[in-house]
């Protein structure tokens, strides 16, 4: 077992996730907040959740713009 846990934090954007996942053998993080476990997040939440994102914006360029316009952010809620 793990004692040094990387945890992504609740207030990293779904983005940042997605770069944390990428860095990372994990598939999994948990979601601490004031020291006490309120949930956990998945490699699999955030595609779920980037696919969404992108669908709900349309087409998206590479570089993550559209029009000359940067993708809003979205945070990612515990689960």
């Amino acid at each position: 077992m793990t004692r040094a846990v990387a945890t992504p934090g609740v207030d990293l954007d779904l983005v940042g996730a997605a770069e944390r996942f990428l860095a990372s053998q994990y598939r999994r993080f948990p979601v601490p907040l004031d020291g006490k476990l309120v949930g956990q997040i998945s490699h699999t939440d955030v595609l779920r959740a980037l696919i969404e994102n992108c669908s709900a914006w349309g087409n998206v360029r590479a570089g993550g713009t559209r029009d000359g316009q940067q993708a809003p952010s979205q945070r990612i809620s515990a689960s």
